[in-house]
């Protein structure tokens, strides 16, 4: 079996794991919230809350789970290292969480929720159960367990969704005054609240349904292994939160420097976000590769002397990739109509974001070589220049050309990340990578992104025929002339 073969097959199946409960959570955070949510503000809000999630979750799992797949996946004794990797996560869960909800107030009132410290605490405690959780999501893809794996991650997303649908559409039409209870007792306000509080309650199911994964484990902290994992791990954390403020932090950013008025700026901010969404479709199969490609490398790097693989790896995502934008691209007319009228006014930033995520997703390819060879402080480098340049990028343009200024930084950013990423590893882990094939690639999709935009702009929906023709044309090409390169 070719290594395309296989690791396609291990990313369909982590693409079950990601892709599906992903699509049932923009069925629901995005189809159903924003037909719901008759204030953008809130859609903003909501969108904030998760973009300071994402950073203080990289900060409690300490990148941990990645070192686990480091060390875990050479030695015997793997029940020590995976052990040794969870104690501290959950000391760290337990202080911090603790500190949060003490100081729940001060925070809220730093961040403009005074009246709402409540959401500090929820997504404290929300934080710290995905933070353990996290971790037995890493044993399970190390251990080639791709079916417990899917069942945790999509349980979480149902278990939201039924906890939304009950405070939103059950309770209200036959128990409004146990609803009427539950958020009183909750400090329930508003229909965002409930979204939060359902998150916080599946979180927290998830936990207890991991307990006999507890049960099993022979707990024991190896010292010294335990500072070579954070040795390791450390400018990982660096990476984490560098991509944090790169992938999530839109939506706080736009809030503080779109303009004065905040309240106004969530407004704006909802709406990019929603946006945002629709280009996240790409991402999915994004995120579905990067879970499959990172302990698959770990686990074939001694038998893939000649580094071949890495070179293929990187085409066939391009490929992938490139037909997906364009069929985005080419539906974005219909793709509307999964958002709610008020939500549809920054559409026009879908294809940059969609080119920013296949960036990325190429980036996870590349950036593979400072895992390999234990240069993770050359991954914190770059991260923290793509973060200093999304930084830049969006307060200077934001209050300037409005939201689309964040969708420019992220082209940017994951632009300059892959450049710096691809010399750095000729450098230091030299690979042969297909560069002018995947460049022609790149500039084939965009002048058709192109194309199709001007198009519908001035045509309607006769974009759509020619995106079609796009389509069939170019995977037929691809069929022609690549798959026997790849598939050999």
């Amino acid at each position: 079996m070719s290594i395309i073969k296989k690791l396609a097959g291990e990313t369909l199946v982590y693409g079950m794991a990601s892709i599906f409960p992903r699509v049932l959570n923009i069925l629901m955070t995005l189809v159903y919230l924003t037909y719901r949510f008759k204030e953008t503000e809130d859609y903003g809000s909501y969108n904030e809350m998760y973009a300071y999630v994402t950073i203080f979750l990289t900060i409690l799992v300490y990148r941990l789970d990645t070192a686990y797949f480091r060390y875990g996946s050479t030695a015997e004794n793997k029940s020590t290292v995976f052990s040794t990797a969870l104690i501290p996560v959950i000391i760290s869960a337990f202080i911090v969480v603790g500190a949060v909800l003490y100081y729940s107030q001060s925070i809220a009132n730093w961040i403009s929720y005074a009246n709402k410290p409540h959401y500090i605490q929820w997504f404290a405690m929300i934080i710290g159960f995905d933070a353990i959780a996290t971790l037995f999501y890493g044993k399970f893809r190390l251990a080639s367990q791709p079916k417990r794996f899917l069942f945790f991650r999509v349980a979480n997303v149902i278990l939201t969704i039924v906890f939304i649908l009950l405070f939103l559409e059950v309770f209200p039409r036959i128990a409004p005054d146990l609803g009427n209870t539950i958020g009183y007792f909750f400090g329930v306000t508003k229909e965002l609240d409930f979204v939060f509080l359902a998150n916080l309650l599946a979180s927290g199911s998830i936990l207890i349904l991991l307990l006999p994964e507890f049960i099993k484990i022979k707990w024991s902290l190896d010292p010294s292994l335990l500072k070579k994992m954070l040795f390791y791990s450390f400018p990982l954390i660096i990476v984490g939160l560098a991509g944090n403020i790169n992938q999530a932090f839109a939506v706080p950013l736009q809030k503080y420097f779109l303009g004065t008025d905040t309240t106004a700026n969530l407004s704006d901010a909802g709406l990019y976000a929603a946006a945002a969404k629709i280009a996240l479709l790409l991402n999915l199969f994004t995120v579905a590769f990067n879970y499959a490609a990172e302990p698959f490398f770990f686990n074939n790097e001694k038998k893939d002397k000649e580094k071949k693989a890495y070179g293929q790896v990187a085409l066939a995502f391009t490929l992938v990739c490139v037909v997906v934008i364009i069929g985005i691209v080419t539906f974005s007319g219909l793709a509307q109509y999964l958002v709610g009228e008020k939500y549809r006014a920054s559409l026009h930033i879908v294809p940059w974001l969609l080119f920013a995520y296949f960036f990325l997703g190429l980036y996870y390819n590349i950036a593979i070589w400072f895992k390999l060879s234990d240069k993770t402080i050359v991954g914190a480098f770059i991260s923290v220049a793509g973060a200093i340049i999304t930084l830049i990028v969006s307060i200077y343009f934001l209050p300037k050309v409005g939201t689309i200024a964040s969708a420019y930084a992220a082209v940017i950013t994951y632009a300059f990340m892959v450049c710096v990423g691809y010399l750095t590893g000729q450098k230091y882990y030299p690979i042969r990578y297909p560069v002018k094939k995947i460049l022609s690639y790149v500039i084939i999709a965009g002048v058709m992104t192109i194309s199709l935009v001007w198009i519908r702009q001035n045509y309607g929906m006769m974009s759509i025929i020619l995106g079609i023709l796009y389509l069939l044309g170019l995977t037929l090409f691809i069929w022609k002339y690549e798959r026997k390169s790849l598939l050999h």
